[in-house]
């Protein structure tokens, strides 16, 4: 298969997960009610959380279809970037450029990481007392472990 239509059939995907990915979205932001009043409502024989869970799958797949798509156009990126915005005369080497974006995704997956995990340390459960909310499992682990 050609470059040209391997590059055709990945952006055609894109656009199709980037479609689904907004209908699900909005599906759960506009159709069901809000989350704390979900339970029991059904769509399709699908519950809140099962459409959350096909939206974060769709997100996952999106995600790895971009990074495909940066990866094929890596080097026209590299051009554009050292010729037209730092001007420079002469092209990164290719393998420049391969270590350029493995530490660029490094250092992206690092970014992303750290929001997880401070998000994680950080969320508040509600008053144990008032709710019959049960924590998430993970937390109850890591306190039996500490």
């Amino acid at each position: 298969m050609s470059k040209t239509i391997f590059n055709f059939w990945l952006d055609t995907t894109l656009l199709e997960l980037f479609l689904a990915l907004a209908a699900v979205s909005v599906i759960t932001q506009f159709v069901f009610p809000p989350p704390a009043n979900a339970k029991g409502w059904l769509l399709w024989g699908a519950t809140f959380g099962q459409w959350m869970s096909v939206q974060f799958g769709i997100l996952c797949v999106f995600g790895l279809a971009i990074l495909l798509h940066v990866m094929m156009h890596w080097s026209w990126v590299c051009g554009v970037i050292s010729t037209k915005l730092l001007r420079s005369k002469t092209r990164m080497d290719d393998g420049i450029q391969t270590i350029v974006g493995v530490g660029l995704l490094i250092v992206l997956l690092h970014i992303v990481g750290a929001v997880v995990f401070a998000a994680w340390i950080t969320i508040e459960r509600p008053d144990q007392s008032s709710a019959r909310i049960q924590p998430h499992p993970i937390h109850q682990t890591i306190a039996r472990d500490i």
